[in-house]
C-alpha cells in the first residue's frame, strides 16, 4: 500500500484531520528514508504501553542480531550523543532541516569518526556514560549516510528504536512522516471491561468492575452475547491489540472509538504527546484491572489528572456515561463530560483502527435499570433486643462472612452464610462523627451486596452494622469497623501505622486523586529465605496508580549491628524483593526508599558482597593477541549495584572504562592500544547499594 493510497480510506478520515495538522514538509514521503537495511519488520509501534510511560517511538526488528547499519534519514546535524548501560544505551538524535529531531537507540556502535569522538570524550571524562551535544555545524549529515549500527544496548532484545520529535521536542507517531508498512490485518479484540465509577452506579447489579470475553464471528466483528445491565456512572474500557502479516508481535491499536446507541462517545488517536506528561500513561489504561491480574483495558474515558493530548474531548470525565434509571439529585452533580443517556435499551459499539485503515468491532446491549434491593423491614427492633457478634466473629458463632473491597470512592462489600437465612437482613453504616445511614442490600449469587460512598469528608473508622431477624426469638447482630486514613489530593500528610513503626510521606504533588490509605501488618510472607529485618506492612491501596508516589519509612531496633546494610524492599508479583533505597535516619532509627506503587514492604539486610562469576581473561592464562577484549561476569542478590564508581576494572592497576551491560550484569573492555609481551594484571572490584565489596585480580601473559 503506497502512502498516497491511504488517504483513499474514507472510514478513517478522522485520522487525516489529525495529520494535516502538521507541517507540509513532515508529510512529503519521499523526503525521508527508512532508517535501517536490517528490516521493514516492527516489533514496537508509537504510543504502546510500558510500566508507567509510552513507548516514544517504533521498534524496527534486527533478527536478533546486532550490526546493521543505520542512515540519515535527511539531511541535518547530530545534536545529541547519549552513552549509557541502561534506558536508550548508546543513542544518537539527528536534528533535520525540516525541524525535526530523530532518535536511534540501543545502537551497538557509530561510525569512526563518531566513535572516536566519544572515546576521548570518555576518556577526558574518565566514564563510560557521557552525553554530548553538538552546534549545527560540527556533524552534518547528507541523507543517507552512514551513522552507526543496531545492536541491544540499554534495555531490550536486539532491535532499533526509532523515534521523531518535532521542534518542541516531543515524540510524535513516525507513520505522520510517511513511512509505510505492509499491514492488511486487522486489530484483535480480545475482551471489555465495564466499570461502576460510584457508590450508586451498578454493572450487572452489582458494583465490580466486570470483564467480559468477545465472542469473534467472523471479518473483523466481534459480540458481547448477553446485554449487560447498567446503572448510573459507567466507564468502558478495550483489551485490544494489532497484528501484522508474517509477524508474532502483538502492537498497540492507533484509534479507540466508543459509541452509545450509534453516537460517539469517545475517541482516542494516538499521535503525540509529550515526554514531560509520560508518567499519566497510567491515566490512559485500567489500571485496577492489570494490578488486579486482569488483564490490560485502553480507558475509553478520562479519568482524574489525564491531560494527555490523544482525546477528541478534553473536558473532565469525558467519555463516561451515565444512564439514567431514575430523576434523582444525582443528575444535579453529574460531571461535566458525561454523556447522560436516558431510557432502557440501548446498544454500544467499540471500533479498533490501526493506522492503515484495518478495523474491528464489538457491540452488545445495555439495558438501564436499577439493581434490585431487599425489602427495607417494616419494623425495626432497637438494638437492645439483638444479640449482639463482633465482627469478624468466630466461624461457629458468626452469622455472616463479610469480605469487602476498596474502590476510588466507594468500599463494595459481600455477605454470605453458610446457614440458611429466611428472614430479614438489614445494614447500616456510619463514619466516625456521622449518622448512621442505611446501606442497601441486594441479593446476587447467594450473595448479599452494598456499597458505601467514600469521599474526602469521610472520617475512619467506618462502622458496619448488620442485623437479623427471622421472627422466631432474639435478633441477631453483627457489628465491626473498618479503619482507613484519607490522603487527599494535593494536600501533603505523613500517616502512621498502628506501632508506628512504619511511616509513610506523601507530599502536595503525590496523587491524581483523594485515596484511602490503610496500613497493616503482613502475616505468612517467608521469612526463612530472605533477612527480613522489621515488620512486613501491606500497605493499600496497592490497585490505584500514583502520581509522583511516596516515601516510606520502617523503623529498625538495636539487634541490627550495621543498619548501613538495610534497605527497604517491595514485594512484587513474582514473590520476590525488590530493592527501593536506602535513606538511613541513625537518630530516628529508620530506613525509607521512594515508592511509585503501594504494596507489600519491608527491611531486608544485604551483608552478602557481589558475586563475581568470571572474570577474563584467567588467572594465569596465555593470550595470543595484543588486542584482548578485557570481560567480567557478576551478580548480585539484593540491593544490587549502581553507578560507575561501583563497577571498576584496572588493567595494570590503571582504571579502563569499561561497557557496563545491566541485563547481563557484564562488563566490557576492547584494548585499543596493543598490549606489551610479558605479564599484564587485570582487577575487578565491585561495591552494591549497601556497601558490601568484593574484588578480584587475575595476572595474565600475552605470548
Amino acid at each position: 500500500m503506497s502512502f498516497n493510497r491511504y488517504f483513499l480510506f474514507p472510514h478513517i478520515i478522522g485520522a487525516l484531520f489529525s495529520i494535516i495538522l502538521f507541517s507540509a514538509s513532515v508529510l512529503k514521503a519521499q523526503d525521508y528514508i527508512w532508517p535501517t537495511d536490517a528490516s521493514r519488520a516492527l516489533t514496537s509501534t508509537f504510543a504502546e504501553y510500558r510500566p508507567g510511560r509510552f513507548h516514544a517511538g517504533i521498534d524496527i526488528k534486527t533478527w536478533g542480531k546486532t550490526g546493521y547499519k543505520i542512515f540519515a534519514v535527511g539531511n541535518g546535524y547530530i545534536s545529541r550523543l547519549r552513552i549509557s548501560p541502561f534506558g536508550y544505551g548508546k543513542s544518537l538524535y539527528l536534528t533535520l532541516d525540516s525541524g525535526e529531531t530523530v532518535v536511534y537507540a540501543h545502537l551497538d556502535g557509530f561510525n569512526s569518526e563518531l566513535e572516536d569522538y566519544i572515546w576521548a570524550e570518555q576518556q577526558k571524562r574518565g566514564c563510560y556514560s557521557v552525553q554530548l551535544f553538538f552546534s549545527s555545524n560540527q556533524f552534518r549529515f547528507r541523507q543517507g549516510d552512514f551513522l552507526g549500527y543496531t545492536g541491544q544496548t540499554g534495555i531490550g532484545y536486539p532491535h532499533l528504536h526509532f523515534e521523531v520529535r518535532d521542534a518542541n521536542e516531543n515524540p510524535i507517531n513516525p507513520f505522520l512522516l510517511g513511512y509505510v508498512v505492509t499491514d492488511n490485518a486487522a486489530p484483535v479484540i480480545t475482551r471489555i471491561s465495564v466499570t461502576p465509577l460510584n457508590a450508586a452506579s451498578t454493572v450487572n447489579n452489582d458494583w465490580k468492575p466486570v470483564v467480559i470475553s468477545a465472542y469473534n464471528v467472523g471479518r473483523g466483528r466481534y459480540v458481547i452475547e448477553q446485554p449487560l445491565s447498567v446503572n448510573g456512572l459507567i466507564g468502558f474500557g478495550l483489551s485490544a491489540f494489532d497484528t501484522m502479516e508474517n509477524i508474532t508481535n502483538k502492537f498497540g491499536t492507533y484509534q479507540n472509538q466508543l459509541y452509545i446507541d450509534e453516537e460517539l462517545i469517545f475517541s482516542s488517536t494516538y499521535d503525540k504527546f509529550s515526554y514531560d506528561d509520560n508518567n499519566l500513561a497510567v491515566l490512559d489504561r485500567e489500571f485496577r484491572l492489570a494490578q488486579t491480574g486482569r488483564g490490560n483495558y485502553y480507558k475509553l474515558y478520562l479519568d482524574d489528572g489525564n491531560s494527555l493530548p490523544f482525546y477528541a474531548g478534553k473536558s473532565s470525565d469525558y467519555g463516561t456515561v451515565f444512564f439514567q434509571t431514575r430523576s434523582d439529585s444525582a443528575l444535579s452533580s453529574l460531571p461535566v463530560g458525561t454523556k447522560l443517556v436516558s431510557g432502557k435499551d440501548h446498544s454500544f459499539r467499540i471500533v479498533a483502527h490501526d493506522y492503515w485503515g484495518n478495523t474491528s468491532e464489538i457491540s452488545g446491549k445495555l439495558i438501564a435499570a436499577l439493581p434490585i434491593f431487599l425489602e427495607p423491614p417494616s419494623e425495626s427492633k432497637t438494638d437492645s433486643n439483638y444479640l449482639l457478634f463482633d465482627l469478624p466473629a468466630s466461624n461457629d458463632t458468626a452469622l455472616f462472612t463479610i469480605n469487602h473491597e476498596y474502590y476510588d470512592n466507594y468500599i463494595r462489600f459481600e455477605l454470605s452464610s453458610a446457614k440458611r437465612l429466611d428472614g430479614q437482613v438489614t445494614a447500616f453504616y456510619h463514619f466516625a462523627g456521622a449518622p448512621e445511614m442505611a446501606l442497601p442490600l441486594v441479593r446476587k449469587n447467594g450473595k448479599l451486596l452494598g456499597s458505601v460512598p467514600l469521599d474526602d469528608n469521610s472520617a475512619s473508622p467506618l462502622l458496619l452494622n448488620i442485623r437479623y431477624d427471622n421472627g422466631k426469638g432474639p435478633a441477631l447482630q453483627q457489628t465491626g469497623q473498618l479503619f482507613f486514613q484519607p490522603v487527599i489530593k494535593k494536600q501533603s500528610r505523613t500517616l502512621f501505622s498502628d506501632d508506628n513503626l512504619c511511616r509513610l510521606e506523601f507530599s502536595a504533588n503525590s496523587l491524581f486523586k483523594t485515596i484511602f490509605v490503610r496500613i497493616t501488618e503482613q502475616a505468612g510472607a517467608d521469612r526463612t529465605a530472605w533477612k527480613i529485618a522489621s515488620k512486613i506492612y501491606r500497605v493499600d491501596p496497592g490497585d490505584v496508580p500514583l502520581n509522583k508516589g511516596a516515601v516510606i519509612r520502617i523503623a529498625y531496633d538495636g539487634t541490627v549491628a550495621d543498619p548501613r546494610k538495610l534497605g527497604v524492599y517491595y514485594l512484587n508479583s513474582g514473590n520476590r524483593w525488590v530493592y527501593f533505597g536506602n535513606i538511613l535516619d541513625e537518630v530516628n532509627k529508620t530506613v525509607g526508599g521512594y515508592v511509585g506503587t503501594l504494596g507489600t514492604h519491608a527491611l531486608l539486610i544485604d551483608d552478602v558482597p557481589p558475586e563475581i562469576i568470571s572474570l577474563y581473561p584467567q588467572n594465569n592464562s596465555h593470550v595470543q593477541t595484543a588486542y584482548p577484549q578485557l570481560r567480567a561476569v557478576y551478580k548480585d542478590t539484593l540491593s544490587g549495584i549502581t553507578g560507575e564508581d561501583n563497577m571498576q576494572l584496572l588493567l595494570d592497576g590503571i582504571r579502563v572504562i569499561a561497557e557496563y551491560d545491566p541485563e547481563r550484569l557484564s562488563l566490557t573492555y576492547k584494548v585499543r592500544a596493543p598490549l606489551s609481551k610479558g605479564q599484564h594484571t587485570l582487577e575487578l572490584m565491585l561495591k552494591d547499594n549497601n556497601g558490601n565489596t568484593s574484588t578480584r585480580k587475575n595476572v595474565f601473559w600475552i605470548d
